[in-house]
């Protein structure tokens, strides 16, 4: 059986009293809750300041990009204008036919470079930046007038 336990008076009050000293569980969950609170926003605190230095970043390269950009748009112009210049009011297929056909039918002999005929391309490299003097033939004339084909 079990046994009855009288408590005293003084004895009822000081358990009393060490109860209250014990902490709560509602304290427990506030203070779970404001150091849980305290990580969220230090967190967020950090993302917002990663995400704001990346965009910066981010806003400085698409200027950087914005500016490359122009500057290629510009070079874009430059280039139509030339092209536009070079080819005048006929078609691109045209001036390569007509090149072509000043590579494959027209030589030229360089004064003082023996008896050898050249293409306009060979004959530039062939002289460079220096000064010379050229006679143009078709290449059947150049042929008939003993002139061999020179190399590059």
């Amino acid at each position: 059986m079990a046994k009855k336990i009288k408590m005293s008076q003084e004895e009822i009050e000081k358990y009393n009293a060490e109860i209250k000293k014990l902490p709560s569980k509602k304290s427990k969950l506030t203070i779970a809750f404001i150091v849980l609170t305290i990580i969220f926003t230090i967190s967020l605190i950090g993302s917002i300041i990663y995400f704001n230095n990346d965009i910066s970043s981010l806003k400085k390269e698409n200027d950087e990009l914005a500016s490359e950009n122009a500057q290629l748009v510009l070079e874009k112009l430059s280039i139509k204008s030339d092209l536009d210049s070079i080819l005048g009011s006929k078609t691109k297929s045209y001036i390569e036919r007509k090149l072509e056909f000043f590579d494959e039918s027209i030589v030229f002999r360089i004064e003082g470079f023996g008896n050898y005929y050249y293409t306009y391309d060979c004959m530039m490299k062939k002289v460079g930046n220096n000064k010379f003097t050229y006679w143009g033939y078709n290449k059947e004339a150049a042929i008939s007038d003993g002139l061999r084909a020179g190399g590059c």
